[in-house]
């Protein structure tokens, strides 16, 4: 059996799909800025990583996946942009980092993991005192 998410083919239908105004527009309404630290979970071929990367500018801002062929993706577009950001393999339920991020934030990943709370977990130990912990997973950029 095929699983939709290992096609060779996802990349390009994640970029497809993104909506940039959108995501620009959740970012900020999460209080993204200038200097912010960031870290997207599950962020396949980067296109929130980059839209972060253009907002919080001077920031730290760090992808997470746990396919590498979706961060490979998304290192070749960030480096087509020439943006500062950093990409990460792992898995969502056991993140490399403590308390490092002013905004963690998850977009289209929960419906898919077998252990949403363990993730959601992991999201909060990644996230500063006082940062910003966020997950959306209702996919309405397919209504017309």
């Amino acid at each position: 059996m095929t699983y939709i998410m290992d096609s060779p083919t996802e990349g390009k239908r994640l970029e497809e799909k993104t909506d940039a105004e959108r995501v620009e527009r959740e970012l900020r309404w999460m209080g993204i800025a200038p200097g912010l630290d960031v870290l997207e979970v599950g962020c396949g071929t980067g296109a929130v990583t980059r839209a972060a990367a253009r907002l919080a500018t001077l920031g730290r801002v760090v992808g997470v996946d746990a396919s590498a062929s979706r961060l490979e993706q998304a290192q070749a577009f960030a480096a087509t942009e020439q943006l500062a950001c950093t990409f990460t393999q792992a898995q969502a339920t056991a993140l490399p980092f403590a308390a490092n991020f002013d905004l963690t934030y998850a977009r289209m990943l929960f419906e898919y993991l077998e252990e949403p709370q363990q993730a959601l977990q992991q999201m909060i130990k990644a996230t500063r005192p006082g940062g910003t912990v966020a997950v959306a997973d209702l996919d309405s950029q397919i209504l017309s």
